[in-house]
């Protein structure tokens, strides 16, 4: 499950939800604060987090969400909360945030409940106006956000009465430190000192509004340190704490989370100190602020260190993450660079060559500045090391032509009598990173890759060839957010059209598919991928849910249990046999489970989907047209389809059955192109999953559909409480089964080629030989779940074979015994049993006595029905009178003619009738449809 979906399942819980930036913090939009206010919509989550889809996920506290939080902080916060709360703490949500843990309780409504820091060591509030990081975040430690108690299995409470006391309480006093022998503490004369004797604070004072990022994190730290490196501020001004620098780097991190202005007046509040001698000249952290990227760094290699002196591992150190922090400390902080540097060396002893380690962090500096920029008219300087980040090329771009390129975006160099000029083309930096062609058409589909710098990251985009190399079509890019418009169109093709020139080498060149599932016999659509992508614009939704979340492991545990449940299992089993039917040239059937509702139907396909993706976007609906679904096949290939709801289409069974015969022949239609010519057309081999309250087919229904269709009666999943289990499940923790799968049906294929081939014919010659009144297509269809259900068991649940062989061979029984007998499918004899019943209900309309309505004759040995009045009836029943003719006279059903020699076989026979009962009375001669009567049915059975 990733972040989007995490998004998405807390906003309906009601929650406001905010994008906050990659492993940090801090807001990733401007605006946050409007949704202290209002939720955003889920257009407006999708929108933020395809934009940056590895970003964090913050929820506003607050009336907004209904929720208020306490953050116990660390130890300190430990002791605080068992000091206040005792073993008082109800059963609510809570986080476990790393160092400490997040409560979520209900608002208290009555008002605003603002935020609060240090009212007792190590707990903070979060209430009106805050917001909190949610899991699965990721914090600027590399540590994850978890849930101890997720929301789904708890309300949040109501604030307990010590929260009560807490929140309405004045915050404690600092405690005054004893005084120093030096001198006496007089906090005017303190800042006035500071003031005369500390340039860097009067350059901090007279130059607020345009403080630097690190003058600003400097300024803060320097005062809340307080350390014998700042001698002056720690004699004159003894109210400042002298936090350790990891504590005064935790401090202004936590300080900063909530969002508010970071004045030096509201930074010095939260550190717990106070008498800044700059604290009334308003201050503020720089627009934009998140945390200065030194501090990310220190944190970063601070948590190494502990680690290391924790278990000493080489790897620890070497982490990239790791020796990208030291490289931004080595460029920017070059004296904490060395005190770490000599931390790392006394945790770390002989496993770690400082030597080594310089040349790793040097090699990580020079990878961080390899893309360059230039300004109009200058040499470029390094760019900086935000752009460093998943940069779009690796090698060098300075300029090219007539074309610059910096942080501003793209400008051309335009030669005029007054000299040269800049156009700006576009306000981002922007490139081609990558060209891609389809290899699995003959159709010329040019695509290519744009990645643009916008919004501190890199943005990207998969579009036409024919949109990014057109002027006219340019601008629809602008709706991706690339800063172009319809008068920079033209400036910014031709940008594009010589980059392409001048980089065409660099470019790599990407082989795209536009299906999911076999690719020849090597590669495997998810799982065996190999260097192919799969791009497919029109199926964007249903090809983001083919991913992996969670472990296998934890997949299996909540799976197993429904697999004691025959329908479930074979539903299972029916997934993971889709990709086997391309391999034995199986037929497509359609697996359908029918019954009341509430009897866990769509749980059992959203756990067989969850072997492939995350269901919600895999599955489909017959709320839809038969071109769509065609679409989706196609799309699908050999992966199994999911169909939920058949009741929603139950008033039109055409559709149903046109649908049922369009989805097993494995071919849609063939059109035309707008241009001329044959549209590729799509096609597919697999397995479709359906659930209903009503079964697929009718009474009426051709043979042809019953064959087709396995259908069942009954609860999948007869426990609802494992049913919810399931639902519950799926959210984290999908997509692993199916990967798994190929990938050790790969190994064993190359072992022995065909083992799945040699396979499938012994369990269908054991089928065949046990259960002969089945439907000869329903028996393959079995066959190939089986074989399926025999490998899952033991490559992804962990039986033995002699086990699986069993508990296979149980599952195959029982499916077959709900399915129906050849004689219930059987056209002719569902036929014969119609008009005989028919006969029946209108016997009186078969009297020797001419009645106003008059269908024929009838006899104890056969029934004579007038040939359109049985034409008519067969309609009605659903059947084709011409076709069941045919089969009835094969089986000597119905009388036949063959008059004067001819060869021609007629069904409609003459007989002499009597009209009337009178002794004057004439026979005369009628044409007929001549049936034995029911107790010469067993020719049919014959």
């Amino acid at each position: 499950m990733n972040m989007l979906e995490h998004a998405l399942e807390y906003a309906r819980l009601g929650w406001s939800v905010i994008p906050l930036r990659r492993r940090d913090k801090k807001p990733a939009i401007a605006s946050w604060k409007e949704y202290q206010e209002r939720r955003a919509t889920e257009d407006e989550i999708r929108s933020w987090w395809e934009k940056w889809p590895e970003a964090n996920i913050g929820i506003a506290t607050g009336a907004v969400s209904g929720i208020v939080v306490l953050d116990v902080d660390g130890e300190d916060g430990r002791r605080s909360l068992e000091q206040v709360a005792g073993s008082d703490i109800p059963r609510t949500p809570h986080t476990n945030t790393g160092k400490g843990r997040h409560y979520l309780f209900r608002h208290p409504g009555g008002g605003e409940w603002r935020n609060f820091a240090g009212k007792k060591p190590g707990l903070d509030f979060r209430g009106d106006g805050g917001y909190i990081v949610a899991p699965p975040s990721i914090h600027p430690s590399g540590r994850r956000y978890e849930w101890v108690i997720p929301p789904e299995d708890a309300e949040p409470a109501d604030p307990p009465v010590w929260l009560m006391e807490l929140l309405t309480k004045k915050q404690d006093p600092e405690p005054t430190p004893p005084p120093k022998p030096k001198r006496e503490y007089d906090p005017g004369a303190g800042a006035e000192v500071i003031l005369n004797n500390c340039a860097f604070c009067q350059h901090c004072r007279d130059n607020a509004e345009t403080l630097s990022e690190p003058e600003w994190y400097a300024m803060i730290s320097n005062l809340a340190r307080a350390d014998g490196g700042r001698e002056l501020i720690h004699e004159l001004s003894r109210p400042y704490p002298g936090y350790s620098p990891a504590e005064t780097d935790r401090k202004i991190e936590h300080a900063l989370q909530d969002g508010e202005p970071h004045t030096c007046q509201y930074i010095q509040d939260n550190l717990g100190f106070t008498g800044c001698p700059v604290g009334g000249c308003g201050v503020k952290a720089p627009i934009g602020f998140v945390s200065s990227p030194l501090v990310l760094a220190k944190i970063t290699v601070d948590a190494a260190i502990r680690e290391l002196r924790r278990e000493p591992k080489r790897e620890t150190i070497y982490d990239d993450e790791v020796i990208g922090a030291l490289a931004v400390l080595r460029q920017r902080d070059a004296a904490e660079y060395a005190r770490l540097k000599g931390e790392i060396k006394d945790a770390a002893g002989r496993l770690v060559s400082i030597p080594d380690l310089e040349r790793a962090v040097k090699q990580k500096q020079a990878q961080q500045q390899n893309i360059r920029v230039v300004q109009p008219g200058e040499e470029a300087p390094p760019i900086k090391a935000d752009w460093l980040e998943n940069k779009p090329f690796p090698f060098e771009i300075r300029k090219f032509g007539d074309w610059t390129i910096s942080e501003s975006g793209i400008a051309k160099v335009v030669f005029s009598d007054e000299g040269p000029q800049y156009i700006q083309v576009c306000s981002a930096p922007l490139f081609i990173t990558k060209r891609l062609k389809r290899v699995d058409s003959g159709l010329d589909e040019a695509r290519v890759e744009l990645s643009w710098w916008r919004d501190n990251e890199w943005q990207r985009a998969i579009v036409d060839a024919d949109v990014a190399f057109t002027s006219s079509k340019a601008t629809i890019l602008r709706k991706m957010d690339v800063p172009i418009n319809s008068e920079t169109s033209k400036y910014f093709v031709s940008y594009l059209q010589e980059f392409e020139r001048n980089y065409i080498q660099h470019i790599p060149l990407v082989k795209t598919v536009s299906r999911m599932g076999w690719y020849g016999s090597k590669h495997f659509f998810p799982g065996l991928e190999g260097d192919y992508i799969v791009d497919n614009p029109d199926m964007a939704k249903q090809l983001s849910g083919f991913h992996e979340a969670g472990t296998l492991e934890d997949w299996v545990t909540f799976i197993t249990p429904i697999r004691k449940y025959p329908i479930a299992r074979f539903m299972l089993a029916c997934s993971f046999a889709a990709p086997l039917m391309r391999l034995v040239n199986q037929r497509i059937f359609i697996f359908h489970v029918y019954g009341r509702s509430r009897g866990g139907k769509t749980a059992s396909m959203v756990a067989a989907l969850s072997v492939w993706g995350r269901p919600e976007d895999i599955m489909a609906n017959f709320n839809t047209t038969k071109v769509g679904i065609e679409q989706l096949a196609g799309f699908y290939n050999d992966l199994p389809i999911g169909l939920d709801e058949q009741q929603v289409a139950a008033r039109n069974q055409s559709f149903i059955e046109s649908l049922v015969y369009m989805l097993s022949m494995g071919k849609g239609r063939t059109r035309g192109s707008k241009g001329g010519g044959i549209r590729e057309y799509q096609q597919w081999k697999t397995i479709v999953l359906t659930t209903g309250e009503d079964p697929i087919s009718t009474d009426s229904s051709t043979a042809g559909v019953k064959s087709r269709t396995l259908e069942v009666y009954g609860a999948p999943i007869p426990d609802e409480l494992a049913a919810q289990r399931i639902h519950r499940g799926i959210v984290y923790h999908y997509g692993t089964a199916g990967v798994a799968f190929i990938r050790r049906l790969m190994d064993e294929l190359f072992k022995d080629p065909k083992m799945v081939l040699t396979g499938y014919e012994q369990f269908l010659d054991v089928l065949q030989k046990k259960f002969p009144d089945n439907l000869s297509s329903h028996v393959s269809a079995v066959t190939i779940a089986m074989l399926a259900d025999f490998y899952a068991s033991q490559w992804i649940f962990g039986l033995d074979e002699t086990t699986a062989f069993m508990e296979t061979v149980k599952m195959g029984e029982e499916i077959l015994g709900m399915l129906e007998k050849t004689s219930e499918a059987d056209d002719a004899l569902r036929a014969y049993d119609y008009i005989m019943s028919w006969s029946d209900a209108n016997s009186a309309a078969f009297s020797d006595t001419i009645q106003n309505v008059w269908y024929g004759k009838m006899t104890d040995d056969w029934l004579y029905i007038f040939p359109v009045v049985f034409e008519k009836a067969m309609k009605d029943g659903g059947f084709n009178p011409k076709r069941i003719l045919k089969d009835w006279a094969q089986t000597g059903v119905i009388k036949t003619e063959q008059r004067n020699g001819e060869s021609k076989v007629r069904y409609k026979v003459r007989e002499y009738v009597r009209m009337g009962h009178s002794e004057y009375a004439k026979s005369e001669l009628k044409y007929f449809v001549a049936i034995k009567r029911s107790r010469f049915k067993d020719d049919l059975d014959d």
